[in-house]
């Protein structure tokens, strides 16, 4: 799936970059500031809820980082509790791309 988006949003323009797990995320976040963060919920060892709360605590801009929380988890429990760990959004899969791409757009411009 992350290669799919990964093609998708390099077809609209995106510079991309892939981590396979919320450590090597958090480890290239330290390397530079992405305009957004579109992570799956369900990754090895810690999870993107745990990402997520990790930068929410980092200092400065990377407090405000858009977010994005795309899984397969479709309870309504499970969109909250992304919300609550600090994702502005919550994208169940099947990912429609155009709607991903929207999203991505509407939070990026208010950022």
């Amino acid at each position: 799936m992350a290669e799919l988006l990964t093609v998708i949003l390099e077809e609209y323009g995106a510079e991309v970059v892939l981590a396979t797990s919320a450590i090597e995320a958090l480890a290239r976040l330290g390397q530079r500031q992405p305009d957004i963060l579109v992570s799956n919920v369900r990754l090895p060892q810690e999870d993107g809820r745990w990402l997520i709360e990790q930068i929410r605590q980092l200092e400065g801009a990377w407090s405000e980082l858009p977010a994005i929380a795309v899984t397969s988890y479709t309870r309504e429990v499970d969109a909250e509790g992304a919300i609550q760990s600090g994702f502005q959004h919550f994208m169940p899969k099947p990912v429609d791309p155009d709607e991903l791409v929207q999203e991505i757009l509407k939070l990026v411009k208010q950022d």
